[in-house]
């Protein structure tokens, strides 16, 4: 903005210029030429020498300090019509905001009028061109246009509008309109350079609005486009990628389980090796044989649970067979006894049919998991507070002859809201605190109960505790009837668990001090000479001078440097007929005890069956070199 007195250079110019207050817009000084041409000129308005259309342009270029310039036809003077170029620049007179204006008389300048009047006929006739043209395209587009006049009223609708309104049964076109509509409409008027664009859903039709000023914002047009189909493609990639990054963190936490359930595999073989070696010696001593017993049966849990979560992260199925699910409860009893706050009531009723027919086809571990994590959630249902568990095992039969075993859970905690319910079975979604649960029992439950071909359901009302449901398919009365008639077949002789001494030299093998030290301990009360190692590759050379010497081999899986695996195809390479145990926190695909047939190895998931063990070291063979195998090693030359 200038900041001087242009009159004092102007008053002999010869255009007319007069200086406007920008507060009042009215005329405050003007040069001679000005009061000749306009007289009286001095108080003025703007709207004296420019129309209204055109003052709104000039006030928003002059609002931004810049430069206005137009020709404009407008009756002034005595003259009455004359064509002026009008120029209008901010500045500043003695720190007062002014507006200068420079009224260029065209009348006079032949050539110029000449020019300025065949462009402007020039652009009318490209108007109206453009005015028919466009005049056509609402009429005949397919999405629904909507046209306002200055007040902000629907002055135009198109066909393809008006038939949208018919079709969703509308009162009138208004309710396809944004609900920031009016506002809209507002801030448009006051600026025309907007642009807007707005969303509207009706019923289950979603609508994008593009808000368009035409005619120096004189009017306003609404551009309506459905992107229903789009919105839900959207919403479909949104869940696939969700799907793809659930899948993802499922692929970290079953890398995680594995590592983790090798270490902890390793802790519970410890554990149940040594309780087996106290049972060996206080079996009949009480209660000290009880404890161990509890000790055992709490081991073997944890081995189940660690393979239910191995073959759940790497989405196989477990191992099943037929199981009473009420002889299942009675074994988690005492864990959850155990663990149940004082201020928690426990109850638990089970049908007389349902204790003898409960017969599910299914896994101990999965089934295990999912009376654990109902009950663990009906006790954090509780929020810390009293409360009372009703867990009820009952038979029912459905529409056709098929029976189901049915197990409830219900507490009377805090309970949950229906949005709650909609959600509760979704992987990672959880109502605790954050750090508090990862949101993945009751997926999981779900998980297991779907591949058991049962169902779950909850009924909850905030407030008033939670009611969660499992149906299963139970077995067969002709397949429970042979279970129950072989559970009561003849006792096997007392004594019968007890292993018959062993002889010769067994190989053992494990990154695990601890577990080395044990099966040195188990194996030599047995009888056996062990030879044991920490390092696979140590172990290998001392097999690689003797082979012959070794009655078999006992072996981790998952080792530094060298697994089991490994280990197993260079030992098999000194010596063919080998026998070897190998053991590993993974099924490998086989079951305990089971043997390959394509290597011979005999399998065993840890933690170890140490009588089972025992049992497979019992058969192998005598170690005496045969004719066919050649001389060892050592012994050749």
């Amino acid at each position: 903005m200038v900041n001087l007195d242009p009159f004092e250079y102007f008053d002999q110019a010869a255009n007319a210029f007069l200086l406007l207050e920008e507060s009042t817009m009215c005329v405050k000084k003007a040069n001679r030429r000005a009061v000749e041409e306009f007289a009286p000129v001095f108080g003025v308005p703007l709207e004296t020498f420019i129309p209204k259309i055109q003052q709104k342009r000039l006030l928003r270029r002059l609002a931004k300090g810049e430069r206005f310039r137009q020709v404009i036809e407008q009756e002034l003077g005595e003259e009455g019509g004359r064509t002026y170029e009008v120029c209008a620049t901010p500045l500043c007179v003695e720190e007062e905001a002014m507006v200068l204006l420079e009224l260029i008389d065209l009348s006079a300048v032949d050539e110029r009028l000449a020019i300025y009047r065949s462009f402007a006929s020039m652009t009318e006739q490209a108007a109206k061109a453009d005015s028919r043209r466009l005049s056509s395209f609402p009429m005949e587009s397919p999405n629904p246009i909507i046209g306002l006049d200055q007040q902000g009223n629907i002055s135009f609708e198109n066909p393809a509008c008006l038939a949208l309104v018919k079709e969703l049964a509308l009162p009138d076109s208004t309710a396809l309109l944004p609900l920031s509509h009016d506002r809209d409409v507002l801030d448009l008027f006051a600026d025309f350079t907007l642009n807007l664009r707005r969303e509207r859903r009706v019923a289950d039709r979603i609508f994008d609005w593009t808000y368009k000023a035409v005619l120096e914002g004189s009017a306003i047009y609404l551009y309506g486009l459905e992107i229903t189909q789009m919105r839900a493609a959207e919403e479909q990639r949104r869940k696939a990628e969700a799907q793809l990054n659930a899948a993802h963190r499922m692929d970290a936490l079953g890398q995680l389980a594995g590592g983790v359930a090798h270490d902890f595999n390793n802790i519970l073989t410890a554990i149940n090796g040594y309780a087996q070696l106290l049972q060996f010696d206080l079996a009949d001593k009480k209660p000290q044989g009880d404890y161990l017993e509890q000790i055992l049966e709490a081991s073997l849990r944890a081995k189940g649970i660690i393979a239910q979560i191995l073959s759940f992260s790497r989405g196989k199925a477990d191992e099943r067979k037929p199981l009473n699910v009420y002889t299942l409860l009675k074994e988690i009893w005492p864990i959850v006894t155990a663990t149940l706050p004082s201020h928690v009531l426990l109850q638990e009723f089970a049908s007389p049919e349902a204790q003898r027919e409960a017969y599910v086809h299914g896994s101990a571990a999965g089934l295990h998991q999912v009376l654990l994590n109902l009950i663990t959630n009906a006790v954090q249902a509780m929020d810390g507070g009293p409360g009372s568990i009703s867990i009820r095992l009952e038979m029912a039969s459905g529409a056709n002859p098929a029976r189901h075993v049915v197990l409830s859970i219900k507490d009377n905690g805090k309970g949950m809201s229906a949005k709650t319910q909609e959600r509760i079975f979704q992987p990672y979604f959880t109502t605790k605190a954050t750090g508090s649960g990862a949101g993945l029992g009751l997926s999981v439950v779900y998980g297991i109960v779907q591949d058991l071909e049962g169902e779950i359901s909850v009924e909850s009302r905030e407030g008033e505790g939670s009611c969660f449901t499992v149906t299963l398919p139970c077995l067969a009365r002709e397949a429970i009837d042979a279970l129950v008639e072989t559970s009561h077949g003849p006792e096997a002789p007392a004594g019968s668990d007890r292993m018959a001494p062993g002889d010769g030299s067994i190989l053992v093998v494990d990154d695990e001090p601890a577990l080395v030290e044990l099966m040195e301990v188990m194996l030599a009360r047995a009888g056996y000479d062990v030879v044991g190692f920490t390092n696979p590759a140590e172990a290998l050379e001392a097999f690689r001078q003797e082979p012959w010497s070794f009655r078999g081999v006992v072996s981790d899986n998952a080792m530094p440097e060298m697994t089991g695996l490994m280990l197993t195809e260079k030992l098999i390479e000194l010596r063919a007929d080998v026998p070897i145990v190998l053991c590993s926190g993974n099924r490998e695909g086989l079951n305990d005890g089971e043997t390959c047939p394509a290597s011979g190895v005999t399998f065993f998931q840890k933690p170890v069956a140490w009588a089972e063990l025992l049992a497979a070291v019992a058969d192998f063979p005598p170690s005496e070199p045969s004719a066919a195998a050649g001389p060892s090693p050592s012994q050749s030359g």
